[in-house]
């Protein structure tokens, strides 16, 4: 599998390609901290004045390797196959062979960034419920007034159970929006987003 790149990632790793190994060692360093901890325009200005590029173009480049790096991460692309898709990006043997070394070493850590950021939503886990229902009262003696009382359990959420109390009539509206959503959901369009954003 060779990686598939904009071609603005590919216009800025044109950079890189020109540059030694020990400049490409340097900027998996600069890749790493920005996986971390995000953009430090401080050391891209000090940085880019050694490299006589400006800093902007500095984090371009940068950008453009952190892609490289993620892509590779998400698809867990064997040191071959990124040697291959390197080779596609015209890095030669001694670039793509530090990269590789730099991809082998931080690899766990990367996928470990990428999962703590990545969002855990609440997951419906089970459903109990139980009708109450008050018959009558002093002031409406023949009124029946039903309540439907819930307790949802979720995974991915600090309340493991969450306790809700309806009407009959909010039950059904209620229903008639989720089978609503679950149809947008598995329609030919939703199905196709998912599976674009999936790859």
């Amino acid at each position: 599998m060779i990686l598939k790149l904009s071609d603005n990632n590919k216009l800025h790793l044109g950079y890189l390609v020109k540059q030694n190994e020990t400049v490409v060692q340097d900027f998996c360093k600069l890749a790493w901290d920005y996986i971390a901890k995000g953009v430090n325009t401080k050391l891209y200005a000090a940085s880019s004045q050694k490299l006589d590029i400006s800093a902007q173009d500095l984090q371009h480049i940068v950008e453009a390797l952190v892609n490289v790096l993620l892509e590779a991460c998400k698809h867990k692309l064997s040191i071959p196959k990124l040697k291959n898709s390197l080779t596609a990006l015209e890095f030669n043997e001694k670039q793509a062979e530090v990269i590789c070394t730099f991809y082998t070493a931080k690899q766990v850590d990367i996928n470990n960034v990428l999962l703590a950021a990545s969002v855990h939503l609440p997951m419906f886990k089970d459903v109990e419920w139980r009708i109450q229902s008050q018959l009558a009262s002093r002031a409406l003696p023949s009124q029946m007034t039903p309540k439907i009382l819930m307790n949802l359990k979720l995974d991915n959420c600090e309340s493991s159970n969450i306790l809700l109390q309806t009407d009959p009539a909010n039950l059904v509206h209620l229903t008639q929006v989720l089978e609503s959503a679950l149809n947008d959901a598995t329609n030919n369009h939703s199905t196709r987003i998912y599976r674009r954003y999936k790859t």
